[in-house]
């Protein structure tokens, strides 16, 4: 009796020791999959967050250039008036 007793008591560790491994193997591929989610759904987020902020940054450039390039036109126009009347005189 004592032989068959121990017998069980090993098989019954090794039984439950295999389950609680193969629980946690599957508790570890959940995590491993929840994680891989995760990194999917950051990269899209930040690559849209990076063409909006390109979007916009190429918008408020061309504002500024149009600015810039308006202000040079203005200028570049009284010079030549400016030359336009000393030439007549």
């Amino acid at each position: 009796m004592e032989l068959s007793g121990v017998i069980f008591f090993i098989a019954g560790c090794i039984i439950g020791g295999l389950t609680i491994w193969f629980l946690r193997q599957s508790e570890i591929n959940t995590v491993k999959k929840g994680q891989d989610q995760l990194k999917e759904a950051f990269s899209a987020l930040s690559n849209n967050a990076l063409l909006e902020n390109q979007k916009k940054f190429l918008e408020l450039a061309e504002d500024k250039f149009s600015m810039v390039l308006g202000k040079t036109d203005e200028k570049l126009g009284k010079k030549k008036e400016l030359i336009d009347s000393a030439l007549k005189q």
